[in-house]
């Protein structure tokens, strides 16, 4: 596999969402954290299109 010197950047506010998620997982402690990650995602998702419940 050949090395390249490609930078690749982090999409601004990439951070800070993972961050989040990572601080929730902390607290809740969910047994599957794949599923619990897109359930967070969606509520996000949701929030942002002003859709929350």
């Amino acid at each position: 596999m050949p090395i390249s010197n490609t930078h690749l950047r982090v999409p601004r506010g990439f951070g800070a969402i993972l961050e989040g998620l990572t601080r929730e997982i902390l607290r809740d402690q969910p047994k599957d954290i794949p599923k619990y990650a897109a359930e967070y995602f969606e509520t996000l998702l949701k929030q942002r299109e002003g859709k929350a419940s």
